[in-house]
């Protein structure tokens, strides 16, 4: 399970993150680049859960692990809103 923060270069240890190395990526426009890797926990719909953050000054970006169980709205606008909403369970 992934989440990327957006900006977050140099800034993971003072937010109390766990480093845990590097690791590379092909981007959408294929060229290749190198993150740093932290441990962290989050709570996601009302649970802690163990997830990799990955620094990136791209823009906010969560991996689709995190988003498993949830509808992902998006308006593909400048500035525009996006929802995660969770799924009722089956």
């Amino acid at each position: 399970m992934y989440l990327f923060l957006y900006s977050l270069s140099g800034k993971g240890v003072e937010l109390g993150l766990i480093p845990q190395g590097y690791q590379k990526a092909t981007l959408g426009d294929g060229t290749i680049s190198q993150f740093r890797v932290y441990a962290a926990t989050v709570i996601w719909d009302g649970e802690r859960r163990l997830v990799e953050v990955n620094s990136a000054t791209t823009g906010i970006l969560i991996g689709m692990g995190l988003l498993e169980g949830h509808k992902l709205e998006v308006d593909a606008t400048p500035n525009g809103n996006v929802s995660i909403i969770k799924l009722a369970e089956i």
